[in-house]
């Protein structure tokens, strides 16, 4: 996860503050594998970052 960014960072705390009974919502790009800075598209998936973290 070190190359994901403020995103991906902001999921993994999302899912490490949660508890067993919570649910973490990421409302996020949805479809698009992307995301795009200044012009730039970067490979982002919030589905890949999200089934990573669970598995760890």
């Amino acid at each position: 996860m070190d190359n994901h960014g403020f995103f991906g960072a902001a999921i993994a705390k999302g899912i490490a503050l949660s508890s067993e009974h919570d649910i973490v919502l990421v409302a996020g790009k949805g479809h698009e594998d992307y995301q795009e800075l200044e012009g730039i598209k970067y490979p982002f998936s919030d589905r890949e970052i999200v089934q990573e973290l669970l598995a760890a």
